[in-house]
Order: C-alpha cells, then structure tokens, then sequence
C-alpha cells in the first residue's frame, strides 16, 4: 500500500515538472526571427527580395551578408499581411538592408532594442526568455515583437 502511495506522488511530482513549466512554448524570442513580415503589400512585389546583413560596431555599413529570396514559395498569410521565410535568421547584432527587386523599394532595419520577459508563466514556473522590444524601419521606431514592414 506504501509503495502505491510512493508510485503516485512520484508520478504527481514529475508530471507537475514536465507541464508546470512552459519551457518557452508560443513565445518569439530573439532567437526565433526567422520571417519578415510585410503589411500591405502584394505577392508579386514580394517575389523577389535581397536582403543584406552589414555590420554595425565592427564595420559599420559594410556588408557582411546578403540573402536572396526569388519567387519564394514560403510567402503566406491572406492579405494585408504576408510572412516570408527567411534561409538565415534575423540577428540584432547587425542592421539589415531590404530590397525589393521588382519595385526598387528599400527598406533598412536597425537599432534593435531586446528586453527580458515572462513566458508563460504558471504553476512552479519562473521561464524567461529574451524577446524584440523595438527597432527601426527606415528611421521610423516600431514596437513589436517580430520584424514588420508596413507599405
């Protein structure tokens, strides 16, 4: 009879470990930018797109990296909004240059800003994790949690 009173509080006890904590389930961190996401803008302007990394304390301006994104297969989401996957992640330690080959249109993004935050918080869970605050588009602050360019 002990042993099955052991055998359930043993179970209660891992169970409680595994699901009390969130372990950063449904939260974008600064790790996870992985698409860019464009409002207002139609897919054919959007199907070919080079992107450059150039370096911010270490060689300011220079181009570090590029990435091109032809015809991509990954653009989804209904209108207004549309999220393109990228090859590489978004890294904060470098600006970035988007430019639309089919328009011209250029977009830089810098001066990001990162912040600590609660991840799902709940019973005997004390997860952080590090998530966008704001950045710049063309000069312009936004304040979300994922890169955004609107039209």
């Amino acid at each position: 009879m002990c042993a099955y009173y052991y055998t359930c509080i043993v179970s209660l006890i891992i169970c409680v470990t595994i699901y009390g904590c969130c372990t950063k389930r449904d939260c974008i961190g600064t790790d996870d930018l992985n698409w860019i996401v464009f409002r207002d803008f139609s897919a054919e302007e959007l199907d070919s797109i080079k992107i450059y990394e150039t370096g911010v304390l270490m060689l300011p301006g220079i181009v570090v990296d590029s990435m091109e994104i032809y015809n991509n297969p990954a653009t989804y989401g209904i209108d207004p909004v549309k999220r393109i996957l990228l090859p590489k992640g978004i890294s904060l330690q470098y600006h970035y240059k988007v430019v639309l080959l089919s328009t011209g249109a250029v977009y830089l993004i810098s001066d990001f800003e990162a912040i600590q935050d609660n991840c799902n918080t709940g019973f005997l869970c004390f997860d952080f994790y590090e998530r966008l605050a704001s950045y710049r588009v063309n000069g312009v602050k936004q304040n979300f949690a994922e890169i955004v360019i609107k039209r």
